[in-house]
């Protein structure tokens, strides 16, 4: 769950809420616009672009998108059958982020 310049995790069906946004404002995110999960993790849509939590030794955000342009993203679609997430930007269309999983290499005989 998001409010405008914060986001929240329930472990218990939505009794508690606890705030996880933790060094979002490092990058200069003021406005949180969209959320999502993909993978298992959190991605939020803001003002700075994209970015993902990481879970681990507290939850941490890191910025998405190599060439992503530096502007609102107003909205998010996560499809996880073929790990595409798709970001609509204000005023720089809508973008399309691909994931692959690497496959192991077939063993030589």
């Amino acid at each position: 769950m998001t409010d405008a310049s914060n986001v929240y995790q329930s472990v218990d069906g939505g009794t508690s809420w606890f705030n996880i946004t933790e060094n979002l404002a490092t990058f200069g995110v003021g406005a949180i616009q969209s959320l999502e999960l993909f993978r298992g993790f959190a991605i939020v849509g803001t003002n700075a672009g994209v970015f993902q939590e990481t879970n681990r030794a507290g939850f941490r955000w890191y910025q998405w998108g190599i060439g992503l342009p530096h502007a609102p993203v107003y909205s998010l679609f996560v499809d996880p059958r073929s790990d595409v997430v798709s970001a609509g930007l204000l005023g720089r269309g809508a973008w399309k982020l691909t994931f692959s999983v690497p496959t192991a290499p077939t063993p030589r005989q």
